[in-house]
């Protein structure tokens, strides 16, 4: 699992670079339990970052340019390592979205398989 800081804004999570929408659910539980301006720790797995077109164009809210540090092609998918200002994390990939280490590359997370962990604690809050 990718673990990102970042701080709820507004209906946004935001970290140096990466600006990202919540769904309407999951920020209804995140205002409740008062984490709005707070910051909290940002989970989701890998096979949860998204290349794919339909998915980029139906979600532009929760799409980052991100830059590939390590490119692995593992048979019929490919882990790549990608950076974001501060933040790096790992997408799980088609092979078919192969990319070259260096090249920039869009990414769509879904936030809707997204985990929320308190900054402190670290005790799951959604």
């Amino acid at each position: 699992m990718n673990f990102i800081t970042v701080t709820l804004e507004g209906n946004q999570i935001v970290a140096d670079g990466l600006r990202l929408t919540v769904p309407e659910g999951t920020l209804k539980v995140l205002r409740e339990k008062g984490y709005d301006g707070k910051k909290l720790i940002f989970g989701i797995r890998p096979e949860d970052i998204n290349t794919e077109p339909a998915f980029l164009e139906t979600f532009p809210d929760s799409v980052v340019h991100a830059t590939i540090s390590v490119s692995e092609l593992l048979g019929s998918e490919s882990h790549l390592y990608c950076q974001v200002g501060d933040s790096e994390f790992i997408a799980r990939v088609d092979a078919r979205d192969y990319s070259e280490t260096g090249e920039g590359i869009d990414l769509g997370f879904d936030l809707n398989k997204a985990h929320f962990f308190d900054f402190e604690t670290e005790k799951t809050v959604y």
